[in-house]
Order: C-alpha cells, then structure tokens, then sequence
C-alpha cells in the first residue's frame, strides 16, 4: 500500500489535489496526474482505500468482500491447492460482477495470507495451499477433514 501513498504524494507533489467522489478519482487540476495515469488506473482501488481512510494497507478494505468471495466461489480443504492466478481471476471476475473494482494482486496476495493460506511456486506456478475454486471440485468427493487437523491450534509463527 506504500504505493498507492506515493501516488497520492506525487499529484500532490505536482501541484493537484486528489479526493474520492461516487467511488471514483477525482484530480484537479488533471495535468498534475498525467505523468502517473497508468499507475493511478492500476492503484485506483488501493488508492481509494487510503483515501476513505479504510486502512493504510489496504487489506480492511478487502476483507469483508475477499470472505464473501471465498464463501461463494472456493472450498477450503487441507489437502486441495488453487493456482494463485485462477483464484486472482475468479475474485476480479466476482468483484466486476458486482460492480466494484478489484483489488491489485498484492493486496489479494494479503488476504489469502491473512487467511492462513501459506503460498509456494512449483515450476513456475504458484500455488495457494487448502483453498480451490468450487468450480474445480463440484462433483468431486473430497475426503473429510480429519478430526485431529481441524484441533491443531494455528499460530502465525508456526514453521510448517
């Protein structure tokens, strides 16, 4: 979200100001904005986040709307795997379908963190360890979850 802060800065560096208006930038005078217009584009939800004050990294913003996602479009299961840029994909085609911007792959990176889903690449893909698209495994029986893993305590710190 250091970003989206040094974008902000940078209009304002260049003599404009920035604010939020019905969920969109709005930057006067525009020419302040021109030399980072892709950046602002690319940025526009993680800038409007810290703007509305939701939080300087962006990830509260997410929360909320990343659960609904998984709640709707993915299984949580110990032993299944989704490829991070199908999973990124499903969440901006949900969010889109709702009519909100989606977040930026960093920020989606954050919630699955946040969520205890650890990340790991495997010749060349990236892998996002017990969640999967609902799409992937309809019709599938997983095997239920034993016992015994759902009574392990999770701790951030733990080396797995």
């Amino acid at each position: 979200m250091r970003l989206a802060l040094e974008l902000i800065k940078a209009i304002q560096q260049n003599g404009g100001n920035i604010r939020v208006e019905d969920g969109n930038l709005k930057i006067s005078p525009r020419a302040a904005a021109l030399p980072i217009m892709q950046e602002l584009k690319t940025w526009k939800p993680e800038i409007i986040a810290v703007l509305q004050g939701a939080q300087t990294d962006g990830r509260k913003y997410w929360r909320a709307r990343f659960a609904q996602w998984v709640e709707f479009s993915c299984v949580r299961h110990p032993r299944c795997f989704g490829g991070l840029g199908c999973l990124y994909l499903s969440f901006c085609k949900f969010m889109c379908g709702r009519n909100e911007h989606p977040c930026s792959r960093e920020t989606f990176r954050g919630s699955l963190a946040e969520s205890a889903h650890l990340t790991g690449e495997i010749n060349g893909t990236t892998l996002v360890s017990g969640i999967v698209l609902r799409s992937d495994v309809d019709g599938l029986e997983l095997d239920p979850i034993p016992p015994r893993i759902l009574e392990i305590p999770f701790e951030s710190d733990a080396c797995w």
